[in-house]
């Protein structure tokens, strides 16, 4: 995993700072890189959407992030 997307991962995972802003402002983030291409940020978002982790737990946009870092062949490490 490319460390700027562990960080953003580890803020939300620990949801640290002021909870929902801090993780609100680290999907915004990773949907940047996300959108952009980077497979890291695109298999995060999925499973931000998929356990409801700083954004609302929606499957649809989980299934579509999946789908886009399974495209280009994300490993999980």
């Amino acid at each position: 995993m490319k460390p700027l997307v562990a960080v953003f991962l580890l803020s939300v995972t620990l949801g640290c700072g002021e909870g929902g802003q801090v993780q609100l402002e680290t999907a915004d983030a990773l949907r940047v890189l996300a959108e952009q291409g980077n497979a890291d940020a695109q298999f995060t978002l999925g499973v931000m959407y998929d356990n409801g982790r700083g954004v609302p737990q929606d499957d649809t946009e989980a299934v579509r992030w999946y789908r886009l870092a399974a495209d280009q062949r994300h490993q999980i490490s």
